[in-house]
This record gives C-alpha cells, structure tokens and sequence, in this order.
C-alpha cells in the first residue's frame, strides 16, 4: 500500500469470506496481545454499510459511545416548521441523535456546533433541551405535544438531554452529524481511550451516483463482485446492488478490509459498461 494507507490488505485466492475473516480476527488479536498486552474478543461484531450509515454516518463508525443518530422525516413534515419540511420536499432527510445530560450546555457552546457543522455544507442545526417542565427552544413551538411526544420516545430522550437536528442532502447530514457526533463525544469526555471496539463493515454498494459526471460509478472499484443475491438488480436497480466486500474498522479508523473479485468474463464486461 501506499505509505498513507496504515491498513492490512491481503490478496488471497480459493479463500471464502468467513475463512479471511476469521484469519483476519486471529492475525489482529495476536497484533494487540503482542503489541500492547490487549485482550480483542474471540470474534468480531458485524454491521452492514446501510445500518452504519443510517445510525453513524458513516462506513467507520466509532462504537465505544452511543449517541446514534435517529431519521426523524415522517415527524419533521408533519410539524410546522418550514425549514425541516422544505428540505424533504426538496428530497433531503432530516435527522438528529441525543446528547445524554446534555442540557447543560450552553447556546454559546451550539453556536460553535453551527459553526463546526458548516464547514461540512451543512446550513444550520436545530436544538432542543429537555428540563422538568419540558422541551425548551426558539424550534419547540413548531411543533404539536405529540410529535414532541413521538420524538422523545424515538430518540429515548430523559430529562437532562439535548437533541440536535440537522436537514440536508442525506450525504451532507451523515457527514455532518459524525462528524459532529464524535466531537461532542470527546469534548464531554465519552470515550473510554483504553477501549479498542473491532467492527467489520459488509455490504458495501456496488455504485453510487456521480452527480457531476451524471452516471453511476464504482464504490470500490470495478473489479469488486457483486453479491450474488443481487445479480439480477444489475440491470433494473443498480443502486441497491450490494457486494461481496468488508472493512475492519477499529475506534472509528478502517484498518483492513477486502472484497471477492471478479473472476466471471461476462460479469466483468458488463460492470464495465456501467
């Protein structure tokens, strides 16, 4: 790998997936007994890229504090609040997570949040805290007691908490929200910096949309296999079409990862057509 690449990558053949990761997991948990006198766990946890991103934000996520993020849409576009409802119009998503005891921090400390968000494209955020005598902000007249009602328990919120919002183009809103997620984590003291939580990522999608070139285009690369449950979306939903991939990611850092190639000529040929 290039010297900017700190991950394991390994080329193997006539290998199936759960034989490289349970090689993988091995070679790692000797690493860390070896290397620091650190216990990994005999296997680890897996998520899919689509619930990542859907609870993180991202495909690295950081799992040794909560905070995830909850999809609010079907609330914000029955409230009244034109800012949320006219960014699903436009398509974008609305999304928020809880910060535990977070009441306590001041308006200056979500102004730096605003600006710290903005720098990732996103316009603003909106906020609200939970006290003894309810939710409080300038957004909470917006909305009705049950959608108040239905965000609390979404969310699990407790007296105490503050819930952040933010609304966007989805890519905008994951990004923003993790990044913003792990910086509020570290500043009020939520990581446990002698924890070291292994994740594998799977079912990464084989292509994503280009917005500048207009067409679709590899996540990976061209070579990577697509799942062989999905095969037949090839042609009618390629979008959804997920692979045969993985990434190991430890305390938010990928640091290995693979895929199954293409080894079908006709398969081959085709993807290179998309």
């Amino acid at each position: 790998r290039q010297p900017e690449f700190t991950q394991i990558d390994l080329e193997m053949s006539f290998l199936k997936k759960e034989d490289l990761l349970r090689l993988m997991e091995t070679l790692f948990k000797l690493l860390f007994e070896k290397c620091i006198a650190y216990t990994l766990p005999d296997s680890f946890p897996r998520m899919s890229y689509k619930k990542a991103l859907e609870e993180y934000g991202t495909d690295r996520p950081d799992t040794r504090f909560e905070m995830r993020l909850s999809r609010l849409c079907d609330i914000a576009k029955e409230s009244e609040f034109s800012v949320f409802k006219e960014e699903i119009h436009r398509g974008g998503i609305v999304k928020g997570f809880c910060v535990k005891g977070g009441a306590k921090i001041s308006r200056r400390e979500i102004d730096r949040y605003i600006a710290f968000v903005s720098q990732f494209g996103l316009k603003g955020l909106g906020w609200m805290k939970k006290t003894e005598s309810g939710f409080h902000s300038s957004i909470v007249k917006f909305f009705s007691s049950t959608l108040l009602k239905a965000i609390e328990e979404k969310m699990e919120v407790e007296e105490g908490d503050l819930l952040l919002f933010a609304a966007g183009k989805e890519s905008t809103v994951n990004q923003s929200l993790d990044q913003l997620r792990r910086l509020i984590a570290r500043e009020v003291d939520l990581i446990d910096s002698k924890k070291y939580a292994p994740l594998w990522i799977y079912d990464f999608p084989l292509f994503e949309w280009d917005e500048q070139e207009r067409r679709n285009q590899c996540v990976h690369h061209p070579f990577t296999a697509p799942h062989p449950d999905d095969i037949e979306k090839l042609d009618s939903d390629p979008l959804n079409v997920r692979t045969v991939s993985y990434d190991l990611v430890i305390n938010g850092y990928e640091v290995g990862g693979g895929s199954e190639r293409i080894y079908n000529t006709n398969m081959q040929k085709k993807i290179f057509k998309f």
